[in-house]
């Protein structure tokens, strides 16, 4: 079906009217929200150490990341040696994943998420001395 110039612009136009209408919100502050749907404050830092066959050998990690479970940061893990490393789910080894406290971590995506509710100047400081 072919549609006039006129009116693929006019169709457009009310789509980007709807879009704009949508993603206008009253308070210019950013809200994060995680995939599940909860708020910043219900997201934690988890700590995963395990094995990932890395070429010939077999390499240790760990890996600190930030999500609503312990289900979720294992997913997260595996999402990232996926995409990092192109190694399917299978052959990453998680031995274990544990509940951190946010200011013990170093990985940039952990200070970033907890930011605005911890106090990340301590850490920084000890880790320069």
């Amino acid at each position: 079906m072919l549609l006039s110039h006129e009116h693929t612009i006019r169709h457009l136009t009310a789509a980007l009217d709807v879009v704009l209408t949508m993603n206008s919100s009253p308070s210019p502050q950013t809200v994060r929200l995680n995939e599940k749907g909860g708020s910043p404050a219900s997201m934690q830092a988890f700590r995963a150490t395990g094995t990932f066959p890395n070429g010939r050998t077999v390499q240790p990690f760990t890996k600190d990341v930030v999500a609503a479970d312990e289900v979720d940061a294992r997913h997260r893990v595996y999402s990232f040696f996926g995409s990092r490393h192109g190694v399917n789910r299978r052959f990453v080894n998680i031995e274990t994943v544990n509940k951190i406290e946010p200011t013990s971590s170093t990985e940039p995506a952990v200070i970033s998420a907890f930011r605005d509710t911890h106090d990340f100047s301590t850490a920084a400081a000890a880790e320069e001395e």
